[in-house]
């Protein structure tokens, strides 16, 4: 039988919950969102560098919930679950990453959210590969694949600059969406 925890949703429409994988298990987790009863995505995290760290990697949003932030929303809930574990100071990405996943942990750095640890982190392409696919099958147009792919990261030979990124849980921020800027009162 899975161990299972509530999360607190901070706010968004999606329930959160993690849980071990296997079930009993409590060196990985599963968190989990839900819609309407309903599984919509989850990220694996797992204790790294002796249990100081928890990692993330794995994420996973069904097609029709991407666009809603809901993968910002498992990150944002990894992190407030991890940074709860006894002993640990810190949430990192994965050192094998899809071109999403390395675009959102360079968005967090460019933000001073999370920092770059070691060089050359390999890149995961099988999400990029599934669009092809989707292309090659007409579930998708050309132009769709390129509005996705064009602003994504581009690995070179197959490697991303930082070996992994790391959010401290001391500095952590209340959310990983973007800042808006405010708007300057025209002068007249």
């Amino acid at each position: 039988m899975a161990t299972c925890q509530n999360i607190p949703s901070g706010g968004s429409q999606y329930r959160f919950k993690a849980c071990s994988i296997p079930p009993g298990h409590l060196r990985r987790w599963m968190i989990a969102a839900e819609f309407d009863g309903e599984f919509a995505g989850s990220v694996v995290a797992k204790p790294q560098h002796g249990d100081r760290e928890i990692e993330v990697s794995s994420i996973s949003v069904k097609p029709e919930h991407r666009r809603n932030r809901l993968g910002t929303r498992l990150y944002e809930r990894a992190l407030v679950w991890g940074c709860t574990q006894p002993g640990v100071h810190a949430i990192s990405s994965d050192t094998i990453r899809s071109a999403f996943a390395e675009a959102f942990w360079r968005k967090q750095q460019a933000k001073g959210r999370a920092k770059c640890v070691g060089t050359g982190g390999d890149e995961y392409p099988d999400p990029i590969d599934d669009l092809r696919a989707m292309v090659r099958d007409g579930e998708m147009t050309r132009a769709e694949f390129d509005r996705i792919v064009a602003p994504l990261p581009k690995p070179v030979r197959g490697r991303w600059p930082c070996e992994r990124f790391v959010i401290e849980c001391a500095n952590r921020p209340s959310s990983l969406d973007g800042v808006r800027r405010r708007r300057k009162k025209s002068k007249r």
